[in-house]
């Protein structure tokens, strides 16, 4: 059995006639008719009931195309991916990254894509999401890893993780629980409405501000705010310190010396997604690279929770 018997079948069945299947297959139709009868002689099963006017399946026939045509879909999607590799080997490509999440993820994506894909050459760009947004609209990166949502409507996206909003405070802090989650995961989870602070948080106009906002907002929260900064490595920074608390996604290594906490509420987790735009060509032709990304970063939170444990 070949792949083309696949295809002839297909073609027959849609046709409904040897002559027209010939034609679209660009064969003779003595030679398709010879490769039908030694496939019905392979199987043992007649295929077709051959009327004067059409061609019928036969219930062999009908099982045999469904199947056929899955196998068809399945060589097609292989095609393309192997097209995909091909574009990608021996090219450079521009990748952005929010800056907080590069400190984390982009050593593990690189040395990945090294090892096993070294003809893959990956210039690195860092800014805030929305920049990257701007950036990739105006087709200075090809791809960019950075957290939903997403406010271009030129841009398409596919989600690499989900990751929980989680309160982080100093493992020294005493922290208002709510007992009827404590037994259901393996972190506490916090009344948020009767923390008030004092809160470190991102500035205004980033995205992850916007969330938190809204998160204080929906748990009638006022906060008492300590201190404003750009980079999340900082809000960590000053939770070690003992001098505030503040928002931390859950896909970032946890530190000894800050506790985590969940909490209740629609916006306790976001996904993480690479964004490219619609009509850039090479992300278009390149879309492999999505999964390589995605395998990289598995293996690293794999990894980050074998050291959990």
């Amino acid at each position: 059995m070949k792949l083309k018997d696949f295809e002839y079948v297909d073609a027959i069945a849609r046709c409904k006639t040897f002559s027209r299947a010939a034609e679209e297959l660009y064969i003779s139709q003595p030679a398709l008719t010879q490769a039908i009868q030694r496939l019905e002689q392979e199987l043992k099963l007649p295929i077709f009931t051959r009327n004067y006017n059409c061609i019928d399946l036969t219930l062999a026939g009908e099982i045999f195309l469904e199947e056929a045509r899955e196998v068809l879909k399945i060589t097609d999607r292989l095609k393309q991916r192997l097209s995909y590799v091909e574009n990608i080997e021996n090219k450079t490509f521009y990748l952005g990254v929010s800056q907080f999440y590069g400190t984390y993820t982009m050593p593990e994506i690189m040395h990945y894509i090294s090892d096993h894909y070294p003809g893959i050459k990956i210039n690195l760009i860092e800014d805030v999401s929305t920049n990257l947004e701007v950036l990739l609209e105006n087709n200075k990166l090809d791809f960019a890893l950075m957290p939903f949502p997403i406010t271009a409507n030129s841009l398409k996206y596919q989600v690499l993780l989900e990751e929980e909003i989680l309160l982080g405070a100093h493992s020294s802090r005493t922290m208002p629980m709510l007992e009827t989650y404590s037994s259901d995961s393996s972190l506490p989870h916090v009344d948020l409405s009767s923390v008030k602070g004092p809160y470190i948080l991102l500035k205004n106009g980033l995205k992850f501000r916007n969330m938190t906002d809204q998160i204080l907002k929906d748990a009638g929260v006022e906060p008492e705010i300590f201190f404003e900064t750009m980079n999340l490595s900082t809000v960590e920074s000053f939770i070690r310190q003992d001098l505030g608390i503040g928002f931390l996604p859950s896909s970032v290594p946890k530190d000894p010396e800050i506790s985590y906490y969940r909490f209740s509420g629609k916006y306790s987790s976001r996904k993480y997604v690479i964004a490219y735009k619609e009509d850039n060509y090479q992300a278009k032709s390149s879309l492999e690279i999505v999964n390589i990304i995605k395998k990289a970063l598995t293996e690293k939170m794999a990894q980050d929770k074998a050291v959990v444990k």
